[in-house]
């Protein structure tokens, strides 16, 4: 297994990647030097470069939910492992099926994930902005 986060570790979320997977999500293939809104890569880089505005006020958030993430996710592997190690001896092709079912889900909750905790600091911002520079006639 290989765990991979994107943009900065720091504001990251690691994702594992178990040798076997048959495919990506949509989006895990797409990513250039413009954002995107069909790049998983500009997913994670857009929260990122969001919190780096006022990283004391918005990165704990973003990493506490992460954390959590990543401590739920580490007791649904193990779970996940023990019926893959059962299921593989006697059909492989069902733990092939198992493995790819749980990667699917754990890269779409990530995304999930991140696009709430975008969505949060954005509104914070919003809010931040309107006090700093609030227009009457809004």
């Amino acid at each position: 297994v290989q765990y991979v986060a994107y943009g900065m570790s720091a504001l990251g979320v690691y994702i594992p990647y178990y040798q076997g997977m048959s495919h990506y999500l949509p989006g895990y293939d797409r990513g250039a030097d413009q954002a995107s809104d069909d790049s998983v890569n500009w997913k994670f880089r857009k929260l990122q470069t969001l919190v780096m505005q006022d990283y004391n006020a918005y990165a704990p958030d973003v990493q506490r939910a992460y954390l959590a993430f990543e401590r739920q996710l580490s007791e649904k592997q193990k779970t996940m492992e023990q019926e893959y190690l059962k299921l593989y001896k006697s059909e492989p092709q069902k733990a092939q099926e198992l493995l790819q079912n749980f990667e699917d889900k754990t890269m779409q909750d990530a995304l999930n994930l991140t696009d709430s905790l975008t969505n949060q600091v954005f509104s914070k911002m919003t809010h931040a902005t309107d006090m700093k520079y609030h227009f009457e006639g809004a």
